[in-house]
């Protein structure tokens, strides 16, 4: 006997819900007030982001008459008018996260009906505000773990209002001058009373800065400070917060080298260090040094980001004997050269890498093929415009069967018979990797369309790019047969910034 599907008990509903993508569960929410019952849940709802922009008071009064209850809401390049306001103000116990980019309000803030702080967002956790100033509106945020502000425009008395609610947060990402000078400073204070008293709506200090840091010392684990214009030796004093224990630091581009291995000393519960970006200077050989002190103040370090770093070289040697990084990010740091990477690998001691970016590098065949071979628990592997050979790929192809992210972009020793596994030694086929979502083969001449068709059979592949390859014709029979191996993919998909959902990281930086 048939059962009736709306017969069904609301927890198998939800678990039925649960495994459709979030357009399928919007649909599913319009058949019956019953379905839209079981979808108005939490976990059924949390990753359904509600986007709007540019003139939306129409819009906003479509949700007025919703019953679900969404909790991600986002306004891009969005005018903030009274009608926006009054939707904010009585949905803020509902939002769970929000995020303003580029957004103009476009009332008097001198209006009775909205008052300074009236939005009491009592269960928001997470806040991005880029190029909007909303942040007076905010009343309390006393469960906000994530902040983040691109605020050109940042000043004390916006962020004492800020402090005044914050209690719990754990994640903190800041854009904008700090004012460290005394001089320029006093300009404007008679003394730190004076600021406590009396914040300045003109200029944001790094005491006012602190402050806030040092009230959600208890909390905060990572602090993003890479577009902050600070000078290395203030943010040493910040290394020196008593109780503060942060897992995660985002450098800011100019810090120097010399106060480094200070800075892990006072904070050697680091897991996570990002220094990426750093111009080359004369203090190559001092930036080297200070890498070989952070892997000896920090050896339980499990996230290293150097993307684009113009001074690190020798200084790899010492970070391949991490024992516990899980993810290593490299992407073009083009003075590191191949006898660094050989000695790197010589004493090699990571063994857990998820992640590897290698976009780039000079490595050699011979150091990549060992380097790969010994950290089989990878997710995420770039390797585009390297050397790597056919026997390497092969050899992923056989060993690395938990990758979800291959990107072999301009590899140009890489042909047919490194996809289709026809290497003597390792005769293991691309399609072996049965988890990959995404595969990178731009702009690799020798591969064809004939070994792509051999080769490409993914039952989870989402993302496929093949743009540059000159011996690939990608037309229609091409792509027909292509879909029948791969039944999910996406040829030339817009590129992702976030690769997230490509690895499953081992180690928890909140």
């Amino acid at each position: 006997m048939a059962t009736d599907v709306a017969a069904l008990p609301l927890v198998v509903l939800k678990q039925i819900f649960r495994s459709l993508n979030n357009r399928d569960r919007l649909t599913a929410s319009e058949v019956c007030k019953g379905w839209m019952h079981a979808i108005n849940y939490h976990h059924l709802l949390c990753d359904i982001k509600i986007q709007f922009s540019g003139e939306i008071d129409e819009d906003v009064k479509v949700f007025y008459k919703m019953q679900r209850q969404f909790e991600w809401f986002s306004f891009n390049e969005a005018t903030i008018s009274d009608s926006v306001i009054e939707f904010l103000r009585e949905r803020s116990k509902q939002f769970v996260t929000l995020s303003f980019h580029g957004c103009r309000l476009v009332y008097e803030r001198s209006d009775p009906r909205f008052p300074d702080r009236i939005l009491e967002c009592d269960y928001l956790k997470t806040l991005d505000v880029e190029s909007s100033d909303v942040l007076y509106l905010f009343a309390t945020i006393p469960n906000v773990t994530k902040l983040k502000l691109f605020y050109l425009n940042l000043t004390d008395y916006i962020i004492s209002r800020l402090e005044e609610s914050l209690l719990k947060l754990e994640a903190f990402s800041l854009t904008g001058c700090i004012i460290c000078e005394d001089q320029e400073y006093k300009s404007y204070y008679v003394n730190v009373a004076a600021m406590e008293s009396n914040p300045s709506q003109v200029i944001f200090t790094f005491e006012s800065f602190k402050r806030l840091l040092e009230r959600n010392r208890n909390s905060l684990r990572s602090i993003d400070l890479h577009n902050v214009m600070l000078s290395s030796s203030t943010l040493v004093v910040i290394s020196e917060i008593s109780g503060l224990k942060l897992r995660s630091v985002v450098f800011p581009k100019t810090f120097k080298a010399k106060y480094l291995r200070k800075f892990c000393e006072n904070q050697c519960s680091l897991t996570s260090l990002n220094l990426s970006f750093q111009n080359r200077t004369n203090e190559q050989a001092l930036y080297n040094e200070a890498i070989n002190g952070v892997c000896e103040c920090l050896p339980n370090l499990q996230e290293l980001i150097m993307r684009s770093n113009e001074q690190v070289d020798k200084g790899i040697i010492e970070v391949f004997q991490l024992e516990h990084l899980v993810k290593l990010d490299l992407t073009k740091c083009l003075n590191i050269t191949k006898s660094s990477y050989r000695l790197a690998v010589s004493n090699l001691r990571i063994f857990q890498l998820e992640y590897l970016d290698l976009n780039s590098s000079a490595i050699n065949d011979e150091d990549l093929f060992k380097l790969l071979i010994r950290n089989r628990n990878i997710r995420y592997l770039d390797v585009s415009h390297t050397c790597i050979s056919n026997k390497t790929l092969n050899m992923i192809s056989k060993n690395l069967i938990l990758l979800k992210y291959l990107a072999l972009e301009g590899c140009a020793l890489i042909s047919d018979s490194g996809l289709t596994g026809e290497d003597p030694q390792v005769p293991t086929p691309l399609s072996n990797l049965e988890n990959l979502g995404h595969l990178d083969l731009r702009s690799i001449l020798a591969i064809t369309t004939a070994g792509c068709l051999e080769a490409i059979r993914f039952p989870n592949l989402e993302c496929l790019f093949i743009e540059g390859c000159l011996n690939v014709v990608a037309d229609e029979h091409f792509e027909v047969q292509l879909k029948g191996q791969n039944p999910l993919v996406e040829l030339n998909p817009p590129l992702k910034q976030n690769f997230e959902a490509y690895i499953s990281p081992t180690f928890d930086l909140s």
